[in-house]
């Protein structure tokens, strides 16, 4: 299949799509606990309400159907009214905007974690774990815009020669691809048992207070520090007490160097999110020394 909802791929690695920190599991936080200052993302999801045309990609009513099921097994409800928007909880990797760059990446554009524990949100790109592969189409359809934008050249409609198939309709062409997808995936839907919904229960109407704030747009997101994920996970053992703690205070000094070298810049840009990290320095602080 050549026609509508293919397309094919060639990374350059040029690091263009490198331009700011990656989604990690808390595990990717852990290994790189000297390099990524972690956090816990909170965005608001609105699920499809029926079929139609998405990012210039038409979704039939079954696909919306799965897409809301996908929403749904990623987030949490924000209110008992079907269709109504959904709270998602992921950590990330987190920094100063103003670097335009993950930390991960060299001058040169390539990754230094590459062969070293490269997140697994990295290996799927350009694919997104949070659709199902019968939906990568749409997400390509807009990531063909974004690498044009960009000048990255690394993502055609159809076929081109040099260029691998990545999506063919609504199947995943390439097998190596279509393993880091599912991968990424598996390691998003573990979140919710290990500790999303006790997060979520956590947090409870302070959180849900924020989740209602963000309701303006689909692209709002809230920044908090990871230590709600890192006190659920420390219940489970002695050991799981000790591994959290040794990654609040390895935070603590991760956010010191950041904020010193934010201070050497002397841009005014970074104030905002020198603030942040202060904030979140803190509240490691006190949960190290619990």
């Amino acid at each position: 299949m050549t026609g509508a909802g293919s397309f094919s791929f060639r990374c350059n690695a040029c690091g263009r799509c490198c331009n700011s920190p990656p989604a990690m599991t808390v595990e990717e936080l852990f290994r790189h606990e000297q390099r990524f200052i972690g956090c816990l993302a909170v965005s608001v999801v609105h699920p499809l309400a029926g079929g139609g045309p998405v990012h210039g990609e038409t979704v039939t009513a079954a696909e919306a159907a799965q897409w809301r099921q996908a929403v749904e097994a990623l987030s949490f409800p924000l209110d008992g009214r079907p269709g109504a928007p959904r709270l998602r909880l992921g950590t990330q990797a987190h920094d100063y905007p103003s670097l335009g760059a993950c930390p991960a990446r060299r001058p040169d554009g390539r990754c230094e974690i590459h062969a070293d524990g490269q997140p697994a949100a990295c290996a799927a790109v350009p694919l997104d774990a949070a659709l199902p592969d019968g939906l990568q189409r749409v997400v390509l359809h807009q990531r063909l815009a974004e690498a044009a934008w960009m000048g990255a050249d690394c993502i055609v409609a159809g076929r081109r020669e040099g260029y691998a198939p990545l999506v063919e309709g609504e199947r995943v062409a390439d097998d190596g691809y279509r393993r880091d997808l599912h991968a990424r995936r598996a390691a998003l839907q573990a979140q919710a048992p290990a500790w999303g919904a006790r997060v979520a229960g956590l947090l409870g109407s302070e959180l849900r207070a924020g989740g209602a704030a963000l309701r303006a747009g689909p692209q709002d997101y809230l920044t908090l520090p990871l230590v709600p994920v890192l006190a659920v996970l420390s219940e489970s053992s002695d050991d799981a007490r000790e591994r959290t703690r040794r990654y609040a205070r390895a935070q603590v000094a991760l956010i010191e160097r950041k904020v010193a070298a934010a201070l050497q810049r002397k841009d005014r840009a970074d104030r905002a999110m020198t603030q942040e990290l202060r904030r979140f320095r803190g509240h490691y602080e006190r949960f190290a020394s619990a």
